[in-house]
């Protein structure tokens, strides 16, 4: 009986020091993924409620195994998007939606100009595609974001900044949010969500 005193709390330490390296384990594994060897799942569903005003983003982490370590795909690198390359993403999304309405084939629609919008410090933040004969596409400035953010085939997109003017403002608003996100946000889920609309950015190459 004396000796089972002596066993019990030594198997109370065990159990709960395992139970603390595995909290501690799962609670790093975000940060691991990207910088230490054979600790990540494959495809693992990561649900980002981000700050992004349109919808809310569901994003699949996908890791690539090398021989010895896992890399988050990630390590693809942000980069902006010029005018010319937004261009031919709007040119490009314009004529797969052609394929689907007939009618914007009839009506003629194609992209008549391409403005940039800035921050309050000259970055771009996205590019506006003008079509005729009406409507417009609005495409992102980082290949960290997706490629189409917003489209109407109705209407106009005006740089008016007057306070009633809603879509400028909830635009100029969305894509601030979504750089800041991406530069203060999870590491490892950040990643994922870059390498996600980066490859979305491939298709317009």
């Amino acid at each position: 009986m004396q000796a089972r005193k002596h066993i019990f709390p030594g198997l109370v330490i065990i159990v709960t020091g395992l139970l603390a390296f595995y909290i501690a384990h799962s609670y790093n594994t975000g940060q691991e993924c990207v910088n230490s060897p054979g600790l990540c799942k494959k495809a693992e569903s990561v649900s980002v409620k981000s700050s992004e005003m349109f919808t809310p983003v569901v994003i699949k982490q996908e890791i690539i195994q090398t021989n010895h370590s896992v890399q988050s795909k990630a390590a693809c690198v942000r980069e902006p998007v010029n005018i010319g390359q937004a261009r031919k993403a709007a040119e490009d999304f314009l004529a797969k939606e052609r394929k689907r309405q007939d009618a914007l084939i009839e009506k003629g629609y194609s992209i008549r100009k391409s403005e940039v919008m800035k921050d309050s410090g000259g970055m771009a933040l996205a590019y506006i595609h003008a079509m005729q004969p009406e409507g417009y596409i609005v495409t992102s400035a980082d290949t960290g974001i997706r490629p189409i953010i917003a489209f109407s085939f109705k209407g106009s997109f005006s740089f008016d900044d007057r306070p009633n003017n809603v879509l400028l403002h909830m635009l100029h608003t969305d894509m601030n949010a979504r750089q800041n996100w991406l530069n203060n946000g999870q590491t490892a889920v950040v990643a994922a969500y870059v390498q996600s609309n980066a490859n979305q950015w491939v298709e317009y190459k």
